[in-house]
């Protein structure tokens, strides 16, 4: 799952945007998905945590976009990640 905070935030203002194009409140979307209450989702559209995949799973069937669009931004961040953690750029150069 993708680590560190702004791959958090920029997946959690994606799934904001999405709840807000189906004109959903997070306390409508945590009824609809089982969720006690919007608290967690809320912590997710801020990237305060990191969404479950069965959440996620679900998140992507009530609001009716293509699993694409959030796998595409997924794999992007993780990428984003792995060249940072091992200390190389976008065009696989080493930064010292």
């Amino acid at each position: 799952m993708i680590e560190g905070s702004l791959g958090n935030v920029r997946l959690g203002r994606f799934l904001r945007v999405k709840r807000m194009e189906c004109g959903l409140t997070q306390a409508d979307v945590a009824e609809k998905v089982g969720l006690s209450s919007g608290q967690y989702l809320s912590n997710v559209e801020r990237g305060c945590c990191c969404i479950s995949l069965k959440c996620l799973r679900k998140l992507v069937a009530l609001y009716g976009f293509p699993v694409e669009e959030v796998l595409s931004l997924m794999l992007e961040l993780e990428r984003e990640s792995l060249w940072k953690a091992l200390g190389q750029n976008s065009v696989g150069c080493v930064e010292l």
